[in-house]
């Protein structure tokens, strides 16, 4: 027995669009979607994409947002300490 609504997560379509993700959660009995917001999955047209998700019934439930960088290093808060600190981008966050 599913207990909330039931969610297509972004990463369950790569290949699609962020229509066609849209119109396949609907055929398919899904409540709502995850979104990605970079690259080829992101939304040119939001207020168009919100209407068109709410027309069939689908909620937009979570938007993953992902900065990528080039090279292997970068600066970041150490949130236990506050400080900024350097590394690799593989270090944990």
């Amino acid at each position: 027995m599913v207990h909330g609504p039931l969610i297509l997560a972004a990463g369950s379509l790569l290949d699609a669009t962020p229509h066609d993700l849209v119109e396949a959660a609907s055929r398919a009995g899904f409540d709502g979607v995850g979104l990605c917001s970079s690259g080829e999955h992101r939304v040119a047209d939001p207020e168009t994409f919100r209407h068109r998700a709410k027309e069939i019934g689908i909620q937009i439930h979570d938007v993953e947002v992902s900065h990528r960088r080039t090279g292997g290093s970068h600066s970041r808060v150490d949130r236990s300490r506050g400080r900024r600190r350097s590394g690799p981008t593989s270090d944990r966050l």
